[in-house]
C-alpha cells in the first residue's frame, strides 16, 4: 500500500532520530513536555475508554455521541484485527532492536511486528471516524493522529513507513466501516442515528 520508495528512507529517518536524541536541540525538549498525552492519547486503553464514555454518556445526553460512540468501537475493533494480521504476517523488525531494515515473513516472535504501525492505524482511524460524526473539530482529530505517528518514529519504535502504512491503513478502514455500516443503516440497524 505505501510506496516502495519510502523504505529507503526508513534508516536515515531513524539516523536522524538517534542524532536529535544525542544532542538535544530545543525541539527535542518540546516533544520530551508534550510526549506523555501524546503517548496517553495513543494508548488503546484511554481510547477505549473515551468510546465507553461515549457509549455511556450518549445513551443519557445525545444520541450523536451515542452513534459516535458505536464506529469508534467498530473502528477500534477493525483496525486493531487488520493491523495485528499484518504485522504478524510481514514480520519487520523494529528499529531499536536492528540497524538496518529487516523482514523475516509470517512471524510471531517478539520485536518483529513493525510494520504496519498499530498505535498510527488506529489513531488515524478513530481521526476519520470523528471526523465525519464531527466535521468541526477534523483537523484536531488528524493533528493528534499525526502526532502518535511521530511519536512512534521518535521513540524508535517503528520506522516511517510503518507509520506511513499505519496512517493510510486507519483511514482506508475508516472510510470502509463508513461505507459499509453507516450508509447502509438497513443492514446494519444499530449503527442508525436515533
Amino acid at each position: 500500500m505505501v510506496p516502495l520508495f519510502t523504505l529507503g528512507y526508513d534508516v536515515e529517518v531513524i539516523s536522524w532520530v538517534k542524532h536529535i536524541k544525542e544532542t538535544r536541540p530545543p525541539v527535542y525538549a518540546v516533544f520530551h513536555f508534550i510526549a506523555p498525552f501524546i503517548d496517553l492519547t495513543g494508548y488503546g486503553g484511554f481510547q477505549i475508554a473515551a468510546i465507553l464514555v461515549l457509549l455511556v454518556f450518549g445513551r443519557f445526553l445525545s444520541a450523536k455521541a451515542r452513534f459516535a460512540g458505536k464506529t469508534l468501537l467498530a473502528g477500534f475493533l477493525a483496525s486493531g484485527i487488520s493491523v495485528q494480521v499484518l504485522k504478524h504476517l510481514i514480520g519487520r523488525a523494529r528499529p531499536r532492536i536492528i540497524e538496518g531494515v529487516q523482514f523475516i515473513g509470517p512471524s510471531m516472535k517478539g520485536g518483529f511486528d513493525s510494520f504496519p504501525s498499530g498505535h498510527t492505524t488506529v489513531a488515524f482511524c478513530l481521526a476519520y471516524v470523528l471526523s465525519r460524526n464531527f466535521p468541526r473539530y477534523a483537523v484536531l482529530f488528524y493533528l493528534l493522529a499525526v502526532f502518535v505517528g511521530v511519536e512512534r518514529v521518535l521513540l524508535e519504535a517503528h520506522f516511517f513507513s510503518d507509520v506511513l502504512e499505519g496512517a493510510f491503513l486507519g483511514v482506508l478502514v475508516g472510510q470502509v466501516l463508513w461505507v459499509k455500516f453507516v450508509k447502509n443503516p438497513e443492514k446494519f440497524p444499530s449503527f442508525r442515528l436515533k
